[in-house]
């Protein structure tokens, strides 16, 4: 969901494209990067493909801003709780920017 240039996402969209980033800058490697989202390596690689094709938000649900179909579906903006959550837990952690600014 964007509005004026703003990206919403949810914290683990926002970890799943901060490891993506790293595979993509080769400083992370797929199978390190598959464990830590709780994903399978070829889901990793289908990940880093699809954002070099269509950019960071193409690592988010593929339905992201339409309707939920279930009530509490829809993705909620990464608050600054959510930021430095990420800060404290996640080695590296420099942000992808702070999507409430």
């Amino acid at each position: 969901m964007e509005s004026q240039g703003v990206m919403s996402m949810t914290a683990a969209e926002a970890k799943r494209l901060y490891v993506i980033q790293q595979v993509m800058e080769r400083k992370l490697r797929q199978r390190p990067a598959a464990e830590l989202v709780h994903r399978s390596v070829r889901q990793i690689r289908r990940l880093v493909q699809r954002v070099r094709q269509e950019g960071p938000p193409a690592s988010g649900a593929a339905g992201a801003g339409h309707p939920a179909t279930a009530p509490g579906g829809s993705a909620r903006p990464v608050s600054a709780n959510s930021y430095n959550w990420m800060a404290r837990t996640t080695p590296g952690w420099k942000g992808v920017g702070r999507p409430w600014c």
